[in-house]
């Protein structure tokens, strides 16, 4: 087999594995169902399988908790401004 035939090849493979993927996404199913049908999808295509979904889905999780607890302490904080300059404004002292 050729380079360009090698390179054909996977970008086929690569190609199926990612409509596979996107198909399954934007079926009409639950989370739980959609998820399950990628994995089968991509265990049955010899793709990565259920342990490298395992570990971008922690990493997705991970990064999503350290948001949310900004988002927390940054709301917290914008609340706190807010009052007191809303006290300055009205000639309260803090």
């Amino acid at each position: 087999m050729s380079q360009g035939s090698g390179a054909f090849f996977a970008g086929l493979v690569v190609g199926a594995l990612a409509g596979v993927a996107v198909g399954a996404l934007l079926a009409p199913r639950s989370g739980r169902e959609t998820r399950e049908a990628l994995m089968d999808a991509m265990t049955q295509a010899g793709g990565p399988g259920p342990g490298l979904l395992s570990r971008v889905g922690g990493a997705i999780r991970r990064r999503f908790e350290v948001g949310r607890v900004a988002f927390i302490e940054g709301k917290e904080e914008a609340r706190v401004n807010l009052e007191r300059e809303l006290r300055r404004a009205q000639g309260v002292s803090p």
